[in-house]
């Protein structure tokens, strides 16, 4: 059995449970197959000069090393790789960790853990295997002050995954081809069917995210302003589920639906709300993978959704809508999609395995052993 060191950044917290929950999912995965050695390292906004916390935990038998910093100079020191790199060997050394002792690294993002494994690699000369998350990938190797070395970063990396088609294309311009695979986000499988009750003459949409860019919710409600204005027999509600500055300038709009404002909500208690949904809605400008979006058509919901993420991968006639994202084609999707015939129970049925613990959890073992 291999033994890896899995060093990620964005993971979750005592501050922020959800944080980087699909990391988390991926070093479940793995440790059925490998020795895994978790490294949480989170610099984050703080009220005092410098605050550091440094502990070990062994949760759903995850050994997990935490390093965390508070600081108000947390932006600085989040950009000083020489510090973290400091940061993370005496760590390590302190709590009897050995670089040496591992097979492999394992990075998850390239700012900044890709960076920092790749330094650590580097001295050690250990394999780095890397997942990608993030769709901010391209703009910072275009722009950042470190883009030259996310690039030798990723030119020293033994195999890059990245969780769908679309962030591939990203990199496809930093001739990373023959290193690059698909390695999906896990999607739980405590999402299941539930038998939907459809309400005559009237048409329940759902949507759940972070309401910030680049989520673009003005696409379905914009194009739902269209279609309520002409279809005055029908009656159109919509149920938004989460938080964010986007939603001040909806309620702003007054649009012309019934529309429900519920905050964060549990992940366990979701699959209720969509059963209540005759439709997902995701409207988003991008997307690496859009975990909800799966979430939904394994309640059965069909999806209508922006040509984002995996959605175009996933979503076709008989479980949904791809739209592009102009209110003209949101509005086609919407009628189109409501006047089809959706068997929830097919979507449902033919969603279970396709990013299953299990079939992820094969993917990465392939994936590190190659």
């Amino acid at each position: 059995m291999k033994k890896v060191l899995f060093i990620a950044y964005w993971y979750p917290n005592s501050r922020n449970s959800h944080k980087g929950i699909f990391i988390q999912n991926h070093a479940s995965c793995l440790n059925l197959t490998c020795d895994l050695q978790i490294i949480d390292f989170s610099i984050e906004n703080g009220k005092t000069w410098y605050k550091k916390d440094v502990f070990e935990s062994c949760d759903s038998d995850l050994n997990t090393l935490h390093i965390h910093i508070q600081s108000k100079w947390y932006k600085f020191l989040y950009y000083s790789f020489w510090f973290q790199f400091f940061t993370l060997k005496l760590a390590l050394k302190k709590n009897g960790i050995n670089p040496k002792d591992f097979d492999l690294f394992v990075s998850n993002v390239l700012f900044p853990s890709g960076i920092l494994s790749w330094m650590l690699a580097k001295k050690y000369k250990k394999k780095l295997y890397h997942l990608e998350h993030w769709s901010g990938i391209k703009k910072f190797l275009n722009s950042d002050f470190h883009k030259r070395k996310g690039r030798k970063a990723l030119k020293y990396m033994t195999k890059i995954g990245v969780v769908s088609e679309i962030l591939k294309k990203e990199l496809t311009t930093e001739q990373l081809d023959s290193k690059i695979s698909i390695v999906p986000n896990v999607v739980r499988s405590n999402f299941s069917y539930l038998k939907k009750e459809k309400a005559e003459n009237t048409y329940r949409f759902l949507a759940i995210a972070n309401w910030r860019r680049p989520k673009n919710p003005f696409l379905f409600l914009d194009a739902l302003k269209v279609i309520t204005e002409n279809n005055p027999d029908k009656i159109f509600e919509v149920e938004l589920i989460g938080e964010g500055e986007q939603l001040q300038e909806i309620k702003s709009r007054n649009y012309p639906f019934q529309i429900t404002y519920v905050g964060n909500v549990p992940n366990a208690e979701l699959t209720n709300h969509f059963q209540q949904a005759d439709f997902f809605l995701h409207g988003s400008d991008f997307e690496t993978f859009s975990v909800v979006t799966i979430e939904a058509l394994l309640t059965g919901t069909p999806v209508i959704g922006s040509p984002v993420g995996v959605i175009p991968e996933v979503i076709n006639d008989a479980n949904g809508i791809v739209c592009e994202n102009s209110t003209k084609s949101w509005s086609k999707g919407i009628e189109d999609a409501i006047n089809t015939e959706f068997n929830h129970f097919e979507i449902a049925e033919n969603s279970k395995d396709i990013y299953s613990e299990e079939r992820i959890t094969a993917i990465l073992k392939s994936f590190i052993e190659e």
